[in-house]
């Protein structure tokens, strides 16, 4: 015999609530549509420095970075990107290195500059309203110590088990 459920038979979780990290209008987690008064919103978007945005190959979170901010702008927000000096955008251009580092062969250690450019990003946080992190984990212990809210778009395999401790303490 088949046997069917109804949604009435599902043990469904609790709507969620205030606690959460997002803001919630009336129960919708989604904001309300953005009239002029909330504009422009200040974004820093920050790119990992290996390419220029946008970059010439493949390269998926710089090609990724490049659409957003031009969107964004295209919103009209006021957006600053952190990437590499040959970068092309129409946002302010902030480059902690002047050339991407997949062409430059003279650096032998490019974490050195990703650090450079967190803490460019973390001395003048306060300067905007958010901000949109392209770097995976390496953001998650400095910038949760500083009140402008921030997000990392993980772009990398979440699947490696080395990543699920960090994932632990910072969720």
């Amino acid at each position: 015999p088949s046997s069917s459920i109804t949604l009435n038979d599902l043990s469904l979780p609790p709507p969620p609530s205030a606690a959460l990290s997002f803001p919630v209008w009336a129960g919708n987690p989604f904001p309300p549509t953005p009239t002029p008064e909330h504009y422009p919103i200040l974004i820093a978007q920050i790119a990992p420095l290996a390419a220029a945005l946008p970059p010439k190959l493949y390269c998926g979170t710089e090609r990724v970075v490049h659409w957003l901010t031009e969107e964004l702008v295209a919103l009209g927000h006021d957006i600053t990107l952190y990437a590499s000096g040959d970068s092309c955008t129409s946002a302010k251009l902030e480059a902690p290195w002047p050339k991407a580092l997949r062409f430059e062969g003279s650096i032998r250690d490019p974490n050195a500059l990703h650090m450079l450019m967190l803490e460019r990003v973390r001395q003048q946080a306060h300067e905007f309203d958010f901000l949109h992190f392209h770097l995976d984990y390496y953001p998650f212990s400095l910038f949760s110590r500083q009140p402008t809210p921030f997000i990392t778009t993980l772009h990398g395999r979440l699947d490696l088990p080395e990543h699920q401790p960090v994932f632990a303490t910072f969720a």
